[in-house]
């Protein structure tokens, strides 16, 4: 295999096997907090709709939208740095890879600045 073809596919690989890795790390912390819940309901106590959203990870930062746009932003900056290691061919799949995670990027802090803002208390039901 050749060393120009080597840095961009290791690259990608070592990419999806972060996503994979946090996807999977996602995942248990969700079991466990619906095992936290089932055992709570099975032993009678009461859970109301506030101690479940708490307990299952319902709550959102304010800013959660603006720090995911950073790191992807940040990581679109490094792959673009990345591709000027790399010869004129591969650089601009590189490049073309970059695009994704900055677009992404992008949009969040989009939504970031675009949502409404309510001093109210968004989101939370009189029930």
């Amino acid at each position: 295999m050749k060393l120009e073809l080597l840095v961009p596919l290791t690259f990608v690989g070592s990419a999806a096997l972060l996503v994979a890795y946090a996807l999977r790390l996602h995942a248990q912390t969700r079991r466990r907090a619906l095992e936290i819940i089932r055992e709570a309901l099975e032993q009678g106590r009461p859970l109301d709709r506030a101690t479940v959203e708490a307990i299952a990870g319902g709550y959102r930062a304010p800013t959660a939208d603006l720090r995911r746009g950073a790191i992807l932003l940040a990581i679109a900056a490094a792959t673009a740095l990345l591709s000027r290691a790399v010869d004129e061919e591969a650089s601009r799949f590189v490049m073309g890879l970059a695009a994704f995670p900055g677009l992404v990027g992008a949009t969040y802090i989009g939504f970031h600045f675009g949502r409404a803002r309510s001093t109210t208390g968004a989101g939370e039901d009189d029930d």
